[in-house]
């Protein structure tokens, strides 16, 4: 009879380590999904805000700015020079590239596609911010910190537009599972500058 207690005892505290092992797993697997999305999307919206590029001599890359979305012209090199309108967005919990035809602001979406799901805003930090030049006094560097931000109508002025050096992204890749826990949200941030800004002309980046 005690034998048996025993057993029943150990058996107990097996399946109790099997549950535990179980739930540690799927946490880590959730945490690891969560990071995969966001790095895939991350770099996707790195690489199209690196390429950006003005379409003429005189019309800015950045044609509209605002804290979840920018539109923008994008070159991604080749034998010709050919750059393309799109749109970056986080939608209903989507990041999401739209390639646009037409002519700003009644173009219209000619193909998307869905980069990430199930992601979120790092607290109240918006998904894009703008910098443009800070220019160094004293003998201090001018550097990319003096944050612009968006008019009343949400987005960036047009003269502000012009200004825009660097773009930083942060987003929040929500778990699939166990909703409830922030310790498995995933947050990435990074800064992409542009690439024909110079900072001894701290008036903003020239089309070539």
């Amino acid at each position: 009879m005690v034998a048996a207690t025993v057993g029943v005892i150990v058996l107990l505290v097996a399946f109790a380590l099997l549950d535990a092992s179980s739930q540690s797993y799927n946490r880590l697997d959730t945490r690891l999904d969560g990071t995969q999305r966001a790095r895939r999307a991350m770099d996707w919206f790195e690489r199209t805000v690196r390429s950006q590029a003005c379409p003429d001599q005189t019309t800015p890359s950045l044609m509209e700015a605002t804290n979840n979305s920018v539109t923008l012209w994008v070159d991604f090199g080749g034998t010709t020079f050919s750059p393309l309108q799109h749109k970056l967005e986080l939608t209903n919990g989507k990041l999401i590239d739209s390639k646009l035809t037409g002519t700003y602001p009644n173009q219209v979406v000619s193909a998307a596609q869905t980069l990430a799901t199930n992601i979120g805003q790092d607290g109240s930090t918006p998904i894009f911010r703008y910098y443009a030049f800070q220019p160094g006094v004293s003998g201090a560097p001018t550097l990319p910190t003096l944050q612009l931000l968006p008019q009343a109508n949400g987005m960036l002025s047009g003269g502000d537009l012009k200004k825009v050096v660097r773009v930083s992204i942060a987003f929040a890749a929500l778990p699939t599972r166990y909703a409830s826990s922030t310790q498995l949200t995933t947050v990435l941030q990074n800064d992409i500058d542009v690439r024909t800004a110079d900072p001894s002309d701290p008036t903003g980046p020239k089309c070539a």
